[in-house]
């Protein structure tokens, strides 16, 4: 009896992760070995609209891939281009970018009696508490999204043969760019604070243990 051969990753992954859209990317592929995690820094709807309308519609700081809150995955750009999300050609080339919304730092507004961030998005929920880089108070990320987050890595871990290895923290590492897996903004420079303390990298992992139990299941 001959049996279809089972592709080595999630195929219900793969449409979510259909383009259907048309957002500024180079056309070459590139090689990828690292997958860096990042925020929106505000909500969805705004991070949203700055893609598209921005620099007279022709914004190039395009990531990969966007998880809301509620763990709905929206695809920019395939995992195999580069844009100039980060900034050095390099980085761009070698990385595939996950931005994870969320608010990040956050201030008590006394006026209104609610926390705020940066542009003034209100923060309707309890914030994650932890001195860090200048900043006391935090968005929280939702399981939903690091859930999803788990997904994605799997999938394209497999489909880029990417090291399924963590730095496991979020703050600075020298040569952070030569290390082969997961990593976030904040490795790179003291200047960024994504993904922030709020993030559980513990979750993450128990996530992405669950996944390949599911795959080796299948």
């Amino acid at each position: 009896i001959h049996k279809t051969r089972r592709p080595p990753y999630n195929l219900n992954m793969e449409q979510k992760l259909k383009i259907k859209n048309n957002f500024f990317h180079y056309e070459n592929d590139e090689v990828k070995n690292q997958i860096i995690l990042t925020n929106t820094n505000r909500s969805c709807r705004n991070y949203l609209l700055g893609l598209k309308y921005r620099n007279n519609k022709n914004y190039k700081k395009i990531p990969h891939i966007l998880i809301d809150k509620k763990g709905i995955i929206t695809p920019f750009i395939d995992t195999s281009k580069s844009s100039q999300f980060f900034g050095d050609k390099t980085i761009d080339q070698q990385s595939i970018f996950i931005v994870l919304e969320n608010l990040g730092w956050l201030q008590k507004n006394p006026v209104i009696d609610r926390y705020t961030n940066w542009i003034g998005d209100i923060y309707k929920g309890k914030p994650f508490e932890k001195k860090w880089r200048g900043n006391f108070f935090w968005d929280v990320y939702t399981n939903d999204q690091i859930k999803s987050c788990a997904e994605v890595i799997d999938y394209l871990s497999l489909k880029h043969n990417i090291e399924k290895d963590f730095i496991g923290h979020n703050t600075k590492i020298e040569g952070v760019e030569n290390f082969k897996g997961i990593v976030t903004r904040s490795n790179y420079s003291v200047y960024w604070n994504d993904v922030t303390p709020a993030f559980d990298f513990e979750k993450l992992k128990l996530h992405l243990n669950e996944e390949q139990e599911e795959n080796i299941n299948h």
